[in-house]
């Protein structure tokens, strides 16, 4: 059994239950300071309400992620689900029955993609230097950090109990901003007892992908707050700087 959750603030719910409305099997889970109009038609809608207690955010807002994240996978799991979806509340599926039906639900979290920075996207030396620092502070043997590239974690799906292992991170203090995408990538492959190495040839065996399933499914993951397309990442519609693989 599969089990969306949708994580975060509830600004989008009434677009995000209209669209959904005749799914089964779907979660939000947020914090108690959401408007309470929000909370009220999350709870009429068929979409299952689960609120937690708010917390410090952390850099980035990582801890409020990781809370809500948690609270709906700990939810779905409740409820049986054996794989779930996690896609962040400011994001929206043209079509979630087909992207369940179409994609693959095996033993690996899948990812979007993995955004492999080209020579031109040198555009955020602060953040390099944090992770520098992050990786000599705390003395992390990342084999192969291949230029900062990362995965995007804001949608992701698999079996219920790899879910738990990569969004269950500690409550996250170190004011040092570094992205969460390196911190929890890090933290699994250090918990399953992977080479920590960050390279899309290293990675892709251990993950899946879906960008490229996407496309050829033609199902578009809006983002609503800034109105364009991710399945277009890494094509001549998106402006983005670097590769998107997957």
């Amino acid at each position: 059994m599969i089990y969306t959750i949708i994580q975060g603030h509830t600004k989008f719910c009434d677009i995000i239950i209209d669209k959904y409305k005749n799914i089964d099997n779907i979660i939000w889970s947020t914090d108690t300071t959401a408007p309470s109009e929000d909370l009220d038609k999350i709870r009429k809608s068929n979409i299952k309400l689960i609120t937690s207690s708010p917390v410090a955010s952390g850099p980035g807002n990582i801890n409020l992620q990781v809370v809500s994240t948690m609270a709906g996978i700990n939810h779905a799991s409740y409820l049986g689900a054996t794989h779930c979806i996690k896609i962040r509340s400011d994001m929206l599926l043209s079509d979630l029955s087909k992207f369940i039906n179409y994609m693959t639900f095996d033993d690996r979290i899948h990812h979007l993609a993995y955004v492999d920075h080209n020579a031109e996207s040198l555009s955020l030396p602060n953040e390099r230097y944090s992770i520098d620092n992050w990786i000599t502070n705390y003395n992390i043997p990342i084999k192969n950090i291949s230029n900062y590239n990362y995965t995007l974690d804001f949608m992701n799906y698999g079996p219920i109990d790899e879910m738990i292992n990569f969004w269950n991170y500690p409550a996250e203090n170190d004011r040092l901003p570094v992205p969460a995408e390196h911190k929890f990538m890090y933290r699994y492959l250090q918990l399953k007892n992977h080479e920590i190495d960050m390279s899309f040839e290293n990675l892709s065996k251990i993950f899946g992908f879906f960008l490229t399933k996407l496309r050829k499914s033609n199902i578009q993951l809006h983002t609503l707050k800034w109105e364009y397309d991710y399945s277009t990442l890494g094509t001549k519609e998106n402006k983005s700087v670097g590769a998107f693989l997957g």
